[in-house]
């Protein structure tokens, strides 16, 4: 009873919000999982001038009962990854202290291939990501393009190479820029990439993402994108949907293999160093991997993401982090064949014809079928 009385307070609160569709309530068709909860929904008393509507959401987010907060379809995680985050001068900053500003060990940065530690470990073992169990949620999250896994069991695990454990995949989000000279978050003998994608994942010991990243288990995958002269099919899964979620709405799907646009970058070498989350308080202790093969994408594709509108209402047209000090750090360079430890470093680039002329596309599972709207 004492949840019930809370939830209907909840939606008193919504709906006594003044000229609610100012905030986008009455012009957006909200669903629930709508960028990691009513990410649109200022509520009374908990706003204030500069405060994203994120905070005003988690402030109240928070003070509801757990069970509550699953019905809603809340998810605790997201609220954290990019409550605010430094990838926009335009989102405000949140008001404390936070490593963004004083961390020592803060990402993304600037790769010297000449200045990087050989290593040689045995190969990632990559388990699930090809083949999800379950349907994918693909959504604007406020800040970028989002997609996570439904199903809370049986998710995506990696391990081997330079990982001493397992860890268990959260989600995937993009970053790009104004144009396809620059996009990228990491950037290699200075040279920035069209975009980048970021896989993130938690110890799997852990049990939540929340958990990890407050003991520094948190892994991150980045893969570049470099702009190309021909679509790359295979990445349509990420790209059709976008009109559908432009304004902070999602679509749930099945799609199986809809990561397999990163299976042939994730076979190649790669750096790795510790650093922190680009985005939300710019956590650390964060291990990064950082795929130096890249992937390639349409001038067209790329130009969808800048589609995406981000919870301040205007157009995302650049979300990447500039680099940050390296202070010290060191950066191995990893592969599991000796012969390459004299070869080049900087990033193959992609070529130009879609993966799909070298994998098998199943047109039954590739496909985003009737997008579904609700509760994650």
């Amino acid at each position: 009873m004492k949840n019930l009385i809370e939830l209907f307070s909840f939606f008193v609160a919504i709906l006594s919000v003044p000229s609610a569709s100012a905030f986008g309530f009455g012009h957006y068709r909200l669903s629930r999982r709508q960028a990691g909860g009513l990410g649109s929904v200022v509520f009374p008393g908990d706003y204030t001038p500069g405060q994203t509507t994120r905070s005003a959401l988690r402030k109240v987010a928070t003070k509801l009962p757990e069970s509550v907060q699953n019905f809603l379809g809340i998810d605790q995680d997201d609220l954290d990854y990019f409550e605010v985050g430094p990838i926009d001068d335009r989102f405000p900053q949140r008001p404390r202290e936070d490593k963004c500003k004083t961390g020592r060990q803060q990402s993304p940065i600037n790769i010297d291939s000449s200045d990087t530690e050989w290593k040689e470990y045995p190969r990632l073992d990559m388990n699930g990501h090809w083949n999800f169990k379950h349907k994918v949620l693909l959504f604007n999250e406020g800040h970028t393009v989002m997609l996570k896994e439904k199903g809370g069991s049986n998710r995506p695990k990696i391990s081997g190479g330079p990982l001493r454990e397992s860890y268990t995949f959260e989600q995937l989000h993009f970053h790009w820029g104004p144009d396809a000279s620059r996009g990228s978050e990491h950037t290699i003998n200075g040279q920035r990439f069209s975009a980048e994608a970021h896989m993130v994942h938690y110890q799997s010991r852990y049990g939540s993402y929340k958990k990890a990243k407050e003991n520094n288990g948190l892994l991150v995958l980045g893969y570049l994108f470099q702009v190309s002269e021909r679509e790359n099919e295979e990445i349509a899964d990420f790209i059709d949907p976008i009109p559908l979620i432009a304004r902070f709405k999602n679509v749930s799907f099945s799609s199986p293999d809809i990561l397999k646009i990163f299976k042939k970058a994730s076979n190649a070498c790669y750096y790795t160093y510790e650093g922190s989350l680009t985005t939300g308080d710019c956590a650390e202790g964060v291990l990064w991997i950082l795929f130096n093969q890249t992937i390639p994408i349409s001038s067209y594709q790329l130009n969808q993401f800048r589609k995406m509108y981000g919870s301040n209402g205007e157009l995302i047209r650049s979300n990447y982090r500039e680099v940050q000090r390296i202070n010290g750090r060191s950066v191995e360079f990893v592969t599991t064949d000796s012969s390459k430890r004299h070869g080049d470093h900087s990033p193959r680039r992609g070529r130009n014809k879609p993966f799909s002329e070298d994998y098998e596309f199943t047109n039954s599972n590739s496909r985003p079928v009737t997008p579904s709207y609700g509760r994650y």
